[in-house]
């Protein structure tokens, strides 16, 4: 039998370090993520609750936009981001139901 040289054990240790590295990478920037989308979140507060609304046309589009973010974290295997969008998406949702009800019909 034979026994692994010592550059190969070396190449191992290498390559599940990097492994490892990998994945603590992508749950630091899953975190970020959300994190950055929670404060997003929490900026639209003001506006949904408040009487001055964006202009339609920007809520639809940032709903939009939230969509595409949840199907690309959906592809990534991102779990906490998809939540966050989702979240987002309503506010942006309820902001678009708002300005509706809010403007009189022509």
């Amino acid at each position: 039998m034979r026994t692994k040289s010592e550059r190969q054990k070396k190449e191992e240790k290498i390559e599940i370090t990097n492994k490892i590295n990998i994945i603590f990478l992508n749950m630091a920037s899953e975190y970020l993520i959300t994190f950055a989308n929670v404060i997003i979140i929490v900026s639209l507060f003001p506006s949904i609750v408040g009487k001055d609304k964006p202009a339609l046309g920007t809520s639809i589009l940032q709903f939009l936009v939230c969509i595409i973010f949840i199907l690309a974290y959906i592809d990534l295997g991102l779990f906490l981001p998809i939540i966050a969008n989702i979240a987002m998406a309503i506010c942006w949702l309820v902001l678009v139901f708002q300005k509706v009800k809010k403007e009189p019909s022509h």
